[in-house]
């Protein structure tokens, strides 16, 4: 099902579209279930209208990666950097604000494998540390990161919709 190697590669200027189109198709697939379908919506077209998706593309700080089967594209990262990150909790740091597998390709450990692209592309960067939210109603998630160093240090609130929500903030050590 799943070739030998994945392929992890950036997101051509030309693909802003698909990327669109597969940020917001993974979230509501993610959370849709947990959540009123009223902040879900509203909170999908606000973070995930084209204008946003498109600013955040050219943020020459932000890089965004999607993870390829043979050619079908099941999943994708975006990572920040200095100024585009959304906290700034510690300096020299990298920030991963997306981080989704297709729903059918999960449980396949292509999350283990954009987690290890993601930490040698840290490295590569020379950063001291990975973080990231993560919903704190996302128990899976959090077992996920744990597993793999990640160390809670905080909590940040994070709005859906009109639904206050809370992420756990997590790090993960490079140095």
């Amino acid at each position: 099902m799943i070739s030998d190697k994945l392929r992890i590669r950036e997101v051509k200027p030309s693909e802003v579209i698909q990327l669109q189109d597969i940020t917001r198709d993974t979230f509501i697939k993610a959370f849709a279930h947990q959540n009123k379908p009223s902040d879900i919506e509203l909170y999908v077209a606000e973070a995930f209208a084209i204008d946003q998706i498109q600013s955040e593309f050219d943020n020459p700080n932000s890089y965004h990666f999607f993870a390829e089967n043979d050619s079908e594209i099941i999943g994708f990262v975006k990572l920040n950097l200095g100024s585009s990150q959304t906290e700034m909790p510690f300096s020299n740091s990298l920030e991963i604000q997306r981080i989704y597998v297709i729903a059918k390709y999960q449980g396949l450990k292509i999350g283990e494998q954009l987690l290890q692209f993601i930490i040698d592309f840290a490295k590569k960067k020379k950063m001291d540390s990975i973080w990231l939210g993560v919903w704190d109603k996302n128990v899976r998630a959090i077992s996920f990161y744990e597993r793999n160093g990640f160390v809670a240090f905080s909590k940040h609130e994070f709005l859906v919709g009109k639904d206050l929500q809370f992420d756990v903030m997590m790090q993960l050590d490079l140095s």
